[in-house]
């Protein structure tokens, strides 16, 4: 009999209906069970098309004695990870803190209290290899549960205070502006990782490093715009190219059908997991049609180019729902064999192709012995992945193997509709000139957002809150829309998505929340700098402020989180596009940016969203960085004649504090603090600064800037 997840909007969840496990979806059933039993939670995150999720699902949680050890003992899980990111990150996180690295399926324990005391990974039936099996940690953690439970509670507690500690932390930049030597410097370090023989970056495994390519085709094309550093530009058009290349030949790529697999399990992309992201794809094909464009007609371009039109129409042909929008993945199994559908034998192509065989063998690598490992053994397996290794045009040979190909059984598509995903094919389809067809798609989404944005539709509609990533990435793909046919609408959807992004997710102390306070996230919200699989949310929203000409905002925000890329450049490519386009004080779409022209002053508030109680005042200051070799006077010059800076409040009661300065100048920075007052309620505010700009010889006339703001007071708490 089907358990409580055969109703699950999740493929997913759906998946495991069957099990004997007695499952429950995330949600406060499962949560009060818990606390009213008394029993841990066994929390089993993972997603649809992955390889490892499905095999410890078929090894552990279709067997029935572990089964009988989770439901006796455990309040159990199941979480998909598209579904639910802000459970995956913050999990992945206690996963990744406490083991030293991560991956799916992901396998948790927490306290009735959501505070982890054990994680993992995937864990086989049977110990092998040093791994313990599934069923001896599930009795092992249920006898400590009995038995040692104040010492399981009080690690617990202290773990989950450590993952809160690095989930809510900004990291400030150690300059008030990030300056090109950061650029250079991730250019250096990527160059210093790159593999010069087979493209990507380090050794075995290798994902697709999409933000990488991303930002050095930016670097790239730009750099020379603030100063020499031809060594630095050659060597980040060759990673980007390369390493595409490199894809575009490997098995990372379905020759036969189009479309990118997730990740090589080498150093050489020969040997992927075969599930196809609809992320992943998105970004290459953006990617690939950034390079197609400037490149140069020749065999590299053309082999770029066959990918990027292949990959388009597998979107189409497989991914495409009803409405336009996009479905978000296919599955890495078909036939309960991780591959198959994508794999050839020797005598199988032999057969197909008749005398045709032997050439397209030599081009695309195929060996009677089979080139695809398995992968815990490394032992042949008889298959073939097509690599290939000749340019040589082989595309009526594809064609017959597609033919061939549509008589097997297909992965499954997860139709879930993610709005973050479709966001970024929006972008990538818009960067191809697909103008209708990325209209539609974002149009379609738009329409399901009421009063908030959903994070998904499924076949019952819209489903779930959006993230940040659901509206920084739709607001961007918006802003690119408006670029090309300069629409109001598009420009009018990514202010009110931005403005909505704003409420939700950002905090007043710099930063922004992945999730918002009404997901109810465990543990923690969480803030994420470093790029994943996808670009930062962060650097995305980053990216929308900047585009909408929010400069303010975006270089606070900006400021408070560049310490990030210092300490991590590799890790932070979609931050530096920001810092990039920030020292060019130029715009890659409208609307412009209100940068500050050269020679002139950048004014700004450290803080522009404020909370205060009642009664009580809230603080923040205004930031004046003077261009050298200028100055602004005093608010008490020590001449008549010389213009005062000041500063004035409306919408709330404000008090500032100027330093003194004997000479009556301000140079370089200045901050004046401010102190705001208001009655409880939600106050917009505006401070207006007026202040003379001047040089050693001559006098600006008198300039005022305005510095929108937010404070909201709330009631004292009844005594």
């Amino acid at each position: 009999m089907p358990n409580r997840l055969a109703d699950a909007a999740s493929l997913y969840l759906r998946q495991h209906a069957d099990n004997p496990v007695d499952w429950y979806e995330w949600g406060d059933e499962a949560l009060a069970k818990a606390k009213a039993e008394d029993k841990p939670l066994f929390v089993s995150v993972g997603y649809s098309a992955c390889h490892w999720c499905h095999v410890m699902a078929h090894e552990s949680f279709e067997d029935p004695s572990v089964a009988l050890a989770l439901n006796a003992s455990f309040v159990s899980v199941k979480v998909d990870r598209e579904e639910r990111p802000d459970i995956d990150e913050v999990l992945m996180a206690a996963v990744q803190m406490a083991n030293g690295h991560g991956g799916w399926p992901m396998t948790v324990f927490l306290t009735p209290d959501l505070e982890p005391f054990f994680t993992g990974t995937y864990f086989p039936a049977h110990s092998r290899d040093g791994m313990p099996s599934f069923l001896s940690i599930v009795t092992n953690l249920a006898q400590a549960w009995r038995e040692q439970r104040s010492e399981v509670v009080t690690a617990a507690s202290e773990f989950a205070e450590s993952i809160r500690q690095v989930g809510g932390r900004s990291l400030a930049g150690s300059t008030s502006k990030p300056g090109v030597e950061m650029l250079d410097a991730a250019v250096s370090a990527l160059w210093s990782t790159f593999d010069r023989d087979f493209g990507g970056f380090g050794s075995a495994p290798k994902f697709p490093p999409h933000t990488a390519i991303t930002f050095l085709l930016d670097y790239a094309a730009l750099r020379h715009n603030l100063g020499e550093a031809e060594e630095l530009v050659a060597q980040a058009s060759t990673m980007a190219v390369a390493t595409l290349l490199a894809m575009c030949r490997g098995g990372m790529f379905d020759h036969v059908g189009g479309g990118f697999h997730r990740y090589s399990t080498d150093r050489e992309w020969l040997l992927p997991h075969f599930e196809k992201m609809l992320s992943d794809n998105a970004l290459m094909v953006g990617n690939l049609s950034r390079v197609v464009e400037i490149m140069d007609p020749g065999d590299v371009r053309e082999e770029l180019s066959v990918a990027l039109s292949s990959t388009l129409a597998w979107m189409r042909r497989e991914m495409s729902a009803p409405d336009g929008t996009l479905y978000s993945a296919q599955d890495a199994d078909s036939d309960g064999e991780e591959g198959a559908y994508f794999t050839w034998r020797w005598d199988e192509v032999q057969d197909l192709l008749g005398d045709r065989a032997e050439e397209f063998c030599r081009v695309f690598s195929i060996q009677p012995e089979g080139n695809f490992l398995e992968e815990a053994t490394q032992h042949p397996t008889g298959a073939n992945v097509l690599y290939r290794s000749d340019t040589l045009p082989m595309g009526e040979e594809l064609e017959v193997l597609a033919s061939a190909r549509q008589a097997r059984n297909k992965p499954h598509t997860d139709t879930k509709r993610l709005v973050s995903w479709n966001a970024l094919a929006v972008s990538a389809l818009v960067q191809c000139g697909l103008t209708e067809r990325a209209e539609l798609i974002t149009k379609n989404l738009l329409d399901e957002m009421t009063s908030d944005l959903p994070h998904q539709l499924v076949a019952g509609g819209a489903n779930g809150l959006g993230f940040l990533d659901d509206y920084a990435y739709l607001a961007d793909a918006c802003l690119d829309l408006y670029e090309t046919n300069e629409k109001s609408f598009w420009l009018d959807a990514a202010t009110k998505l931005c403005d909505a992004a704003l409420d939700e997710f950002s905090d007043p102390k710099g930063g922004f929340w992945n999730s918002s306070l009404r997901h109810h996230a465990p543990i923690s919200r969480m803030k994420s700098v470093l790029d994943s699989a996808c670009p930062s949310a962060t650097s995305v929203m980053l990216r929308v402020l900047r585009r909408l000409g929010r400069g303010d905002a975006f270089r606070f925000h900006l400021q408070q989180v560049a310490g990030w890329a210092e300490r991590a450049p590799t890790a932070c490519e979609s931050l530096l596009r920001e810092v990039l386009y920030d020292l060019l004080s130029v715009d890659d779409s409208a609307p412009t940016v209100d940068f500050a022209p050269p020679g002139q002053a950048l004014v700004y508030l450290t803080i522009f969203e404020l909370e205060a109680e009642e009664s009580k005042s809230a603080e923040t200051s205004i930031v004046i960085d003077l261009p050298d070799g200028h100055h602004i006077n005093t608010h008490q010059p020590p001449t008549k004649w010389l213009v005062p800076t000041t500063v004035s409040v409306s919408g709330v009661l404000g008090e500032v504090g100027f330093p003194d300065e004997p000479s009556g100048q301000y140079t370089g920075r200045v901050e004046l603090p401010m102190r705001l007052f208001a009655s409880p309620g939600r106050h917009e505010f505006v401070i207006s600064v007026t202040y003379q700009l001047c040089d050693d010889s001559k006098c600006m006339a008198p300039v005022t800037k305005s510095l929108e703001g937010l404070l909201i007071v709330s009631p004292k708490s009844p005594q």
